[in-house]
Formats: structure tokens, C-alpha cells, sequence
């Protein structure tokens, strides 16, 4: 037979809350009855709802390996998120997973990489991000092999070697397209001079087909006079005359191959990390000693340049490839504006020597002020470089 329920013969609970209010005044334990729902407080182990004079006990900690739907109805409902936040939850995720499981895709080709903070997702980068990033490479490249500490160790890194066929000088990055400037001299060979090298060549010709006739008369000579002697005799006799005829004939060789070489100019780009870039010629100043050359790469470190007037004993120092030695600074002073061939031209004691050509001159902070372009032979310490604004007017692209 069925126990009956305890609560059946219980009265209605009524709305008087006394007891309840002051006991939450003096903050004692409290529960709420499971019949009624009256809020308890206890001060005791047992005690007897007012709302509806059910016993009930005094509420325990919860054990940690009972289950939670044994705890009570208000401990649960604190001990969760509420159920619209796990709803939106569900949603977001949802729509998270349909903007990666786009129709078409497959889940197994779908890959996560890892990024820094900050970074853009694959893809999402605009063309002109990509090409960026992109271009950095050969920076970081440089960086590598130079670990710049100071603003003239930039500039260092910024300056490049330039070689050719017939010899070799150096420029700089003068932005980050990869455009090279360097002197005239150093990568282009005038008309008139492959001219005057071509002229050479034909006389050097002429002068060989007459020694040839001299040695041929004189072998000739040889044998008149002794018909039986021995080959070992003959080349005795002319031994002299034939090593100096090979001689002469390969230097001619060689010269005619110089004006060919000359004829069709091209040479590499050094950078600082020591590999080489083939050049392009982009364009040759007609009235200064300046070019402009491009190597396909880019990002490349580019100089900052001034064009503000010098003070006299300002510290400036040029950079570059002087006598093959690569990348070499060296220091000096502004020593004054001259005028050369009409046009304003720095001076320094810097030295300037035969491969620093083309080289940036730039101040204490790695500003490039000049484009090294010579130096009076026999004298110490007078240098020149032609100005920065000049080179500006001349290529207004940069």
C-alpha cells in the first residue's frame, strides 16, 4: 500500500512574509520550501515552512559527484549561462561554419596556418598588401646579412656595386622599385670613344698583317740560305720574331673583342648581400654623368635623400666599392660648392677613389646629399659629387 503524502493534509500557503524579511536581516542561511516556494531563512538543522507549515531541512553543500539535477532548483539556475546566450552561441557558430563551408569547398582541403597577431587572413590582403609583403623580401634579405645598428649602416646596405665589361663602380637604391643611381661613365660607353677604340683596332690590324709580311720575308731569307737545315734550326732563327707576332696578334683579338663587348653594354648589380642582379639601362643623362638602372626585384631599401645647402665642415662620408673593396665608408668634411663645367658641384676631402663612382655621399644621419663622381688625380683630398637636386631635376621619377 502507497504511503500517503505528507503534504496532503498541509494548509494553502499565504502571502505573510514576515519572518522571511528579518531573517535576511540578520543574513542567516536560507532556502527555498519545495512546496510553497516560500523564501526560508534557518538557524537551525530543522525547521517548519510559515507559508504552508511544511518540515523542511536546512539547506548542505551540494556533494561534488552528485549529479546537478539532484541540486536545487535555484542553485541551478545560478551555476549556468542563461539559455540565450547559448542559443546566439549556436547561431554564431553556425554561421561561422557556413562562411568557411562555403558550397563547392571541400572541409578536407581546408587549411588553418597559424598567423601573428595582426595579421590578414589568406586571401583577404588587398593586391597592393601582397605586393608589399612581397617586396620586403629582399629588405629582410639585406638585413640579414648587414644587421644595420646605426642610420650609415642603412645607407651601407642601401648602396650597391655596379659591374660591367670593361669595369666596375658603385650607385645606390634610389626608391623602392629597385632603381639604381650611378654615374654615367661607370655603365656606358660614348660613340665617340667606341670610335676612337674601333679606329684603334684597325690600325692595331693593319700593324699585324705587316709583321706577318716582315716574318714571312725573313723565314724566307732563312731558307735561301740554308735549304737542309733542320726545323729545330729555322725556329731558332726566327724564335724571337714568331713570340712577338703571337703576342701582338692577341692583343689585337682581345681589343676587338673589348669594342664588342662595349658595343652591346650590360653588367650586374651587386647588392650588400653579395648577390648579383642583371641591369637594365633605363635611362642616360645627357648633360650630367648620371644614370638610372633597374634590376627585376623589388622592395628594395631605398635612400633618403636631402637637398638643403651644406655647412662648410659639415661631416659627410661616401660609400662604396673603391678599388673592388666592397662596401667601404670612409669620412670627410663639406669643403664648398665649385663650379665645374657651369654646374654646381660639392667638394670634399672624403676620399673618392676609382670604384667609388656612382656612390651615395650622405650626411651623418644616412641622407644621401651627393652622387660621387671623381677626384683630381695627384691631389689629396678634393672630391667631387654632383648634388642631390640635380639628380632629381634629371630623373623627376624618383
Amino acid at each position: 500500500m502507497d504511503s500517503p503524502d505528507p503534504f496532503s493534509t498541509l494548509p494553502a500557503p499565504e502571502k505573510a512574509g514576515g519572518p522571511s524579511r528579518s531573517l535576511d536581516r540578520l543574513c542567516l542561511p536560507s532556502m527555498r520550501c519545495p512546496r510553497c516556494d516560500f523564501d526560508l531563512a534557518l538557524d537551525r538543522g530543522v525547521e517548519t515552512c510559515p507559508g504552508c507549515g511544511a518540515r523542511v531541512g536546512a539547506p548542505s553543500p551540494p556533494s561534488p559527484l552528485a549529479p546537478t539535477s539532484a541540486r536545487p532548483a535555484a542553485s541551478r539556475r545560478r551555476s549556468g549561462p542563461p539559455i540565450f546566450l547559448i542559443a546566439i552561441g549556436a547561431v554564431i557558430f553556425a554561421g561561422f561554419l557556413g562562411l568557411i563551408l562555403l558550397p563547392g569547398s571541400d572541409p578536407g582541403d581546408l587549411e588553418l596556418p597559424s598567423r601573428a597577431v595582426g595579421a590578414e587572413p589568406p586571401g583577404s590582403a588587398s593586391p597592393s598588401v601582397a605586393r608589399t609583403d612581397a617586396r620586403s623580401e629582399v629588405e629582410r634579405r639585406l638585413e640579414q646579412a648587414i644587421a644595420p645598428r646605426s642610420p650609415l649602416e642603412r645607407a651601407r646596405m642601401a648602396t650597391v656595386g655596379v659591374r660591367t665589361e670593361w669595369g666596375s663602380g658603385s650607385g645606390f637604391f634610389a626608391d623602392s622599385a629597385c632603381r639604381v643611381v650611378t654615374n654615367r661613365h661607370v655603365v656606358h660607353v660614348g660613340e665617340e670613344q667606341l670610335d676612337r677604340m674601333r679606329a684603334e683596332v684597325e690600325m692595331a690590324d693593319l700593324a699585324f698583317v705587316e709583321a706577318r709580311r716582315i716574318l714571312k720575308e725573313k723565314g724566307d731569307l732563312f731558307n735561301g740560305r740554308c735549304r737542309d737545315c733542320s726545323r729545330e734550326a729555322f725556329e731558332r732563327f726566327l724564335g724571337d720574331d714568331i713570340e712577338l707576332v703571337a703576342r701582338f696578334e692577341a692583343a689585337v683579338n682581345e681589343r676587338r673583342r673589348e669594342v664588342l663587348q662595349l658595343s652591346s653594354a650590360g653588367g650586374v648589380v651587386v647588392l650588400a648581400d653579395g648577390s648579383e642582379h642583371p641591369f637594365r639601362l633605363e635611362r642616360l643623362s645627357e648633360d650630367h654623368d648620371l644614370a638610372l638602372l633597374r634590376i627585376d626585384a623589388a622592395g628594395c631599401p631605398a635612400l633618403e635623400g636631402i637637398e638643403e645647402d651644406l655647412l662648410h665642415g659639415q661631416p659627410l662620408f661616401t660609400i662604396g666599392d673603391p678599388l673592388g673593396l666592397r662596401l667601404k665608408l670612409a669620412s670627410g668634411v663639406f669643403s664648398g660648392y665649385v663650379e665645374l663645367a657651369g654646374e654646381r658641384t660639392i667638394q670634399t676631402d672624403a676620399p673618392i677613389n676609382p670604384g667609388n663612382s656612382g656612390g651615395p655621399l650622405v650626411d651623418a644621419d644616412g641622407r644621401v646629399v651627393g652622387v660621387n663622381s671623381g677626384f683630381i688625380e695627384g691631389a689629396s683630398g678634393i672630391g667631387f659629387a654632383i648634388p642631390l637636386a640635380v639628380v632629381r631635376a634629371e630623373f623627376p621619377e624618383l
